[in-house]
């Protein structure tokens, strides 16, 4: 059976449609007028895409360049770049 659904079918069929969304890990689409409105996932799902993600923090430290030396230049070595303008 398709993953689409009308509301009116959706609502004639509920349980199909649930027992569609749980047993095989599709998302179930109702549609209003042809147009996808709502989407029914199993629950485990659903909670698995609220799982936070990793920081910032996290992925730098997880990167592959995490020890590789970064060379910056001086202070005083960039501001020799700026040239002084009048704003005003």
């Amino acid at each position: 059976m398709s993953n689409q659904w009308s509301i009116a079918k959706a609502k004639a069929n509920f349980s199909t449609l649930i027992r569609q969304a749980y047993e095989q890990h599709q998302p179930q689409i109702i549609t209003h007028h042809g147009h996808g409105r709502v989407v029914v996932i199993p629950y485990d799902d659903w909670i698995a895409t609220q799982q936070p993600k990793n920081s910032l923090l996290d992925f730098m430290q997880n990167s592959p360049l995490a020890n590789t030396e970064l060379e910056l230049p001086s202070r005083d070595a960039t501001q020799d770049q700026h040239r002084d303008t009048d704003v005003f």
